[in-house]
């Protein structure tokens, strides 16, 4: 088990790592690196943020919420997350 929790974890980095590459580097080459690039990113991943806030609440809870529910019920309620997308 640990070995395919251990191929999962390193196909998700590697996932990481080329989508970073491929927003960073691939794309304002393709553009000739825009001064503005950056901003335009930072908008568009604000906005991708901000539409999953809203439509999945609060995530992740921090520690003191959960340690919190913990000690009133002895136990975490976990739910089901569904993104409805519009």
């Amino acid at each position: 088990m640990g070995f395919v929790v251990g191929l999962i974890a390193a196909l998700f980095l590697a996932l990481v790592n080329f989508l970073i590459h491929v927003i960073w580097v691939e794309i304002p080459n393709l553009f000739h690196g825009p001064v503005y690039y950056p901003l335009i990113i930072g908008i568009v991943g604000g906005v991708i943020v901000g539409i999953l806030q809203s439509k999945l609440g609060k995530y992740p809870r921090t520690v003191h919420e959960t340690l919190h529910e913990f000690k009133a019920t002895n136990k975490v309620a976990y739910k089901r997350i569904y993104l409805e997308i519009l």
